[in-house]
């Protein structure tokens, strides 16, 4: 087949996934603590046609023909997304770095950057989809309110008591690469390798943690004119490729009648 033809290929496909990102991006806009994120390319193996060499005093760079591009991973944006006042005592969110470790039904510890918490029914702190916190947190049947401080420290007030009880503390984790994590659905992350390096177990709002704000959650960080522009680059771009195939192929056709 063509190399030309090939090349062309290798430019569509990588526009195409390019814009399945954007569309995703696009479409989690007012999701919950989503962060973007973003397709890498690099270009595929080049092909030595003629070595380098040096003759007669002059220097050659030989041909060297690139065969396209390929996608070698995706790269996730852990910038702060704005804060969301609610006032529901169990919003909770991270204003700065870390996660919010949790365990399902299965035994399994994976990390949310926060969002809306209930009570389930055995006074557990647990997730929309009924994730207890890691370590676990049970608030008391006669408890009023309840109320967590930027350092994660969880009290309640209850109906035979005046002051506050605290009943336990929400633990922060850091990664030193987060975009080792795996990222699940519902803005869950789960540590699977080593590329994210090792839980890091912190105090919130201490040595660069980040703190808990209650009553907020996280709006997502996509930038939607930045995404339009980077949803119209990605459309030229797969043009071209198309253009650029359409034309290998007149050339090849051309080439067949002339024979």
């Amino acid at each position: 087949m063509n190399g030309a033809l090939l090349s062309a290929q290798t430019g569509l496909e990588a526009q195409n996934l390019r814009m399945q990102f954007i569309s995703n991006n696009l479409a989690n806009s007012e999701t919950t603590g989503y962060k973007s994120t973003s397709p890498e390319f690099a270009a595929l193996m080049t092909l030595r046609v003629r070595e380098p060499s040096a003759s007669e005093g002059a220097a050659s760079g030989g041909l060297q023909v690139g065969t396209g591009v390929q996608t070698i991973g995706s790269v996730t944006d852990f910038s702060q997304g704005a804060p969301v006042e609610t006032k529901r005592s169990l919003d909770i969110m991270i204003n700065g770095d870390g996660f919010i470790p949790v365990v399902k039904e299965d035994g399994t510890r994976i990390f949310t950057r926060g969002g809306s918490f209930n009570i389930d029914a055995d006074g557990r702190i647990v997730t929309l989809e009924n994730y207890a916190l890691d370590p676990e947190i049970s608030v008391p049947d006669n408890a009023e309110a309840v109320m967590i401080a930027k350092d994660g420290v969880v009290e309640v007030k209850t109906a035979d008591s005046d002051e506050m009880t605290e009943i336990g503390q929400l633990e922060i984790v850091k990664f030193l690469n987060q975009n080792g994590l795996r990222i699940l659905e519902g803005g869950y992350y789960e540590k699977v390798v080593d590329a994210s390096g090792d839980e890091m177990i912190g105090t919130a709002d201490e040595d660069g943690y980040g703190s808990f704000m209650q009553g907020y959650k996280e709006a997502s960080n996509v930038n939607t004119i930045t995404e339009l522009v980077n949803m119209i680059n990605a459309q030229r771009g797969y043009e071209m490729s198309a253009k650029a195939m359409t034309a290998a192929g007149d050339m090849m056709s051309t080439l067949n009648n002339a024979v």
